[in-house]
């Protein structure tokens, strides 16, 4: 049988974070996995609260939510935690976390840490965001290289600085208004390369007195 780590890692749920708003306050949620549990952590700051669980636990709590594989468990959890399906109720040492609407939803009791617990959770959180922060910095400085770089290579387009078509437009607008083309006197309006033929008017005979 799988490993709690290895089930987790599956279901791509090891490290999952989410801010979280509702009626009983703002909370960091995340989740963590070792190699023996998966835990589910909740913090507003200062303190923390945490659901873990091993083995046994884990197919316990599938089995309520009635989902016949850690497959269905896990892709229920991410779906509704990615979409922000989180709500947090509860005080003092107990929280409860649900995630997911109506009668797909998971539903997690959470129980306040201890001092070394959520010493050991708060540095967790805080330099996995400092790491995730500092990643997103690496990614937005690359894009930033590479259009400069297109920029150097394209300068006539003036890529990404107006966007789209905007050097189009703009040389338009720089050639001025367009030449007015003159007809030659005699030639078609329709067909500018033929002369218009004029219309037969028939025999003209000068009037001759009869006298």
């Amino acid at each position: 049988m799988s490993s709690v780590s290895e089930l987790v890692g599956d279901g791509r749920c090891a490290q999952l974070q989410q801010v979280v708003d509702c009626a009983a306050g703002r909370f960091v949620c995340f989740t963590r996995c070792t190699a023996a549990a998966w835990s589910i952590s909740v913090t507003d700051g200062v303190d923390v609260w945490i659901w873990q669980a091993g083995q046994e636990e884990l197919d316990a709590h599938r089995d309520v939510a009635e989902l016949s594989s850690f497959e269905a468990y896990f892709s229920r959890f991410r779906t509704a935690f990615l979409a922000g399906e989180v709500s947090i109720s509860g005080t003092g040492h107990r929280l409860q976390c649900t995630l997911g609407k109506g009668s797909s939803t998971l539903t997690y009791d959470l129980y306040e840490a201890t001092a070394s617990e959520r010493k050991e959770d708060l540095k967790h959180i805080l330099f996995r965001l400092a790491d995730k922060v500092t990643e997103l910095d690496l990614k937005l400085a690359d894009s930033t290289n590479r259009l400069d770089t297109l920029r150097q290579n394209h300068p006539e387009r003036q890529v990404g600085a107006k966007g789209g078509a905007g050097f189009d437009l703009d040389m338009q607008r720089n050639r001025g208004p367009a030449a007015k083309v003159r007809r030659k006197e005699g030639y078609s309006i329709l067909n500018p390369e033929s002369k218009r033929v004029k219309a037969p008017r028939g025999v003209h005979f000068d009037e001759e007195d009869s006298s």
